[in-house]
């Protein structure tokens, strides 16, 4: 894997190279998988809508004690990637490989997901070829592969689960990119990485440090993440804002020190609460220029 870039300011760019379970229903089970593991859906986002979650968290986010404080503008902008910058397509990838291989969503979801090869594979720690010929066993056991079944099927399977870019968000860390850094804080495995949303398109040009999972060997719901992800942004936590679509991975952000916000979803509402929100942890408002969100432009 290539280092990242240096370029003529301070800043380090983005690299861009490169068990049974009991029958549920598929929100069920990856419920089940958040309690027993701590972990998110692929791509970091929950897989029950944007901002799924039984209780609403505080609209003003200070590290640690949830008071209202006059806080200092931070200096890194820890920024999910599925769920926040591009949108993650509930039930896409064990839809299709349900589909291939004519079993039920919820067991192409066990295999693929409720796994420690899973794990260790967005952790970077399991190469592709090996976690592929995981899942190929699995799968192959309940029936024949399909005509043109191999790696490169599953590869087109699996990054099609990542879907279009959320232009507006992409618009607010643009405005803000000339005053803080803007850092991956996401589960990405390097797959999705390289051939989906994340390396193409603008989510490469917003990144400043790509600081995925799969570079950092540690997985959002691993003890150690947020001390790995500190490290690699070269900043203590009292200086750092973290944008999360998880509710959980906000409240393990706060228990850490960090100020965190619960990204509730791409339509305006959510929009404009992001923006209030961002100010309400210590962004300057001065710092968005023209950036307006359409609901601010027709009120």
């Amino acid at each position: 894997m290539v280092p990242p870039s240096s370029g003529g300011s301070g800043r380090r760019r983005l690299d861009t190279s490169s068990a049974s379970t009991p029958r549920h229903g598929l929100r069920e089970i990856v419920s089940i998988f958040y309690t027993y593991w701590d972990v998110e859906h692929p791509s970091g986002c929950s897989t029950s809508g944007y901002g799924a979650s039984q209780r609403q968290p505080e609209v003003i986010v200070c590290g640690g004690s949830g008071k209202e404080t006059e806080l200092n503008p931070p200096r890194v902008l820890l920024s999910d990637v599925g769920g926040v910058l591009a949108a993650y397509l509930p039930g896409h990838t064990e839809g299709r490989m349900a589909k291939l291989f004519r079993c039920s969503v919820e067991r192409a979801a066990d295999i693929l997901y409720l796994s420690s090869h899973f794990l260790a594979f967005e952790r970077g720690r399991l190469p592709w070829p090996n976690y592929f010929e995981y899942c190929d066993g699995k799968f192959s056991i309940m029936a024949r592969p399909p005509p043109g079944w191999g790696i490169k099927l599953f590869e087109e399977v699996w990054v099609g689960g990542l879907g279009e870019t959320i232009q507006p968000v992409l618009g607010l860390w643009r405005a803000l990119k000339p005053h803080l850094t803007i850092a991956s804080a996401s589960n990405v495995d390097y797959v999705r990485y390289s051939y989906g949303a994340v390396k193409n398109r603008d989510i490469a040009g917003v990144l400043d440090i790509g600081s995925h999972s799969f570079r950092l060997g540690a997985r959002k719901g691993d003890a150690d993440y947020f001390v790995r992800l500190l490290g690699e942004v070269r900043e203590p936590a009292e200086k750092c804002l973290f944008v999360d679509d998880v509710i959980g991975h906000v409240e393990a952000a706060r228990r850490a020190g960090i100020r965190a916000i619960h990204f509730r979803g791409p339509d305006e509402q959510g929009l404009k609460l992001l923006r209030h929100e961002l100010v309400a942890a210590g962004v300057p408002q001065e710092w968005f220029g023209e950036q307006r969100t359409r609901a601010e432009e027709t009120a």
